[in-house]
């Protein structure tokens, strides 16, 4: 998902996406029929943030199983962890009006 979202463009089509169904699930209650009235694209807005802080191997110290401290070993690159964990625990918001959130 946020590799697909990784563009403006993307984003944008994203938040226009929100606002279609938006319309099409607004028919199934009178009160949401009435917000959706209301409710404009540009309304709508993601936000992705990215991690900032990428450690590289060399600014990175790990502790070993006999508990030295020291610079990461051949077999683990702490840049890489990093970026798994970002992708895994990304997590993006969308943001509207309040007066048409439920």
């Amino acid at each position: 998902m946020t590799k697909s979202l990784a563009s403006f463009e993307n984003i944008r089509a994203f938040e226009k996406e929100i606002f279609e169904i938006s319309q099409e699930v607004a028919g199934v209650d009178e009160r949401l029929g009435k917000l959706a009235q209301t409710l404009q694209p540009e309304h709508i807005i993601v936000d992705l943030p990215t991690n900032k802080a990428q450690p590289g191997g060399n600014l990175l110290l790990t502790r070993t199983e006999d508990d030295e401290v020291g610079l990461p070993n051949l077999y683990f690159d702490p840049e890489r962890w990093s970026n798994a964990y970002d992708q895994q625990k990304r997590c993006g918001y969308i943001f509207s009006i309040a007066s048409i959130s439920p």
